[in-house]
Formats: C-alpha cells, structure tokens, sequence
C-alpha cells in the first residue's frame, strides 16, 4: 500500500461507500488519525467531550466531515 497504508485505506473505502457527508472522530491526543483523515480530504468542524472506553476517562473527540 506504500508509506502511507492508513490514507490509501481510508480512501479505498471512500471510493466504494457512497454516503455523504461522511463523518470521522479522532481522539484529540491522535494526531497520526487526524492526519490520515486530513490527508482524505476530511475537515475538522468541531469537537466534543465523550467517554472513551479504551481510557476509562472522558476525552476531547475531533469530529471531521467529508462533503465529496
């Protein structure tokens, strides 16, 4: 898939799942997810404070939109 295996997943997914907007959450700490998203051609609209089970704490969730 070559140096970046999460960007070309991600857009091999996209190119098959017809919904849009399409929306993506990144934990705030994630920047590697948030490039990947970034890099598909998402766009941070917002954030949000949610539980997250896999810290056992709440956390600041970036949400991310894709329009096209």
């Amino acid at each position: 898939m070559g140096a970046r295996p999460g960007v070309a997943a991600l857009r091999a997914f996209l190119a098959i799942e017809p919904t849009r907007p399409i929306y993506g959450r990144v934990a705030h700490h994630n920047a590697a997810s948030a490039k990947v998203l970034a890099r598909a051609g998402f766009v941070e609209v917002g954030s949000e404070t949610a539980f997250a089970p896999g810290v056992g704490a709440e956390i600041v969730e970036r949400i991310y939109r894709l329009d096209h």
